[in-house]
């Protein structure tokens, strides 16, 4: 999921089964799901150590266009290329990116704790896909509530 960090917004959501490693499902969120002109408005990308591939990191910066700012496994901070990734890190675009990151975070905790995405409700990848647009489109709309009007749901 991408989620802007200024409201808390959902953009961009893919589904894969539960056996799909954290970077193929962002490959499979960036390169297939995302159109051309969805991903040249994102200007930063930030996530956590699963997604710190230096490979993952180079195709999005050389070819995507998108800067990344990804958490980074300690065993790369300590090979051959140390410096290079050292200068990653200390970047201050990338440092304060990273500094928003809870905001993903959070989207991603409500959408578990209050949205029904903690399990799958229906067998197969196309239902639990429908789940999670619904569950994506539940939240931005009371989101979007929340920002146009100041005040926030109450439960009844």
């Amino acid at each position: 999921m991408i989620a802007e960090t200024n409201h808390g917004l959902i953009n961009a959501f893919s589904a894969v089964s539960g056996k799909t490693a954290d970077i193929d499902a962002g490959d499979v969120l960036l390169n297939r799901d995302m159109t051309k002109v969805e991903l040249k408005r994102l200007k930063i990308l930030t996530a956590d150590k699963g997604y710190g591939c230096p490979i993952f990191i180079n195709l999005l910066e050389k070819y995507q266009g998108v800067q990344a700012a990804f958490y980074l496994p300690k065993p790369l901070l300590e090979g051959k290329l140390k410096s290079r990734w050292e200068k990653y890190i200390q970047d201050e675009t990338r440092v304060r990116a990273r500094k928003k990151r809870y905001v993903v975070e959070r989207v991603n905790a409500d959408l578990k704790d209050n949205h029904s995405l903690r399990r799958c409700r229906y067998l197969g990848l196309s239902k639990y896909y429908y789940q999670v647009a619904m569950s994506a489109l539940a939240y931005n709309l009371k989101h979007l509530v929340t920002i146009m009007t100041g005040s926030r749901f109450k439960p009844i």
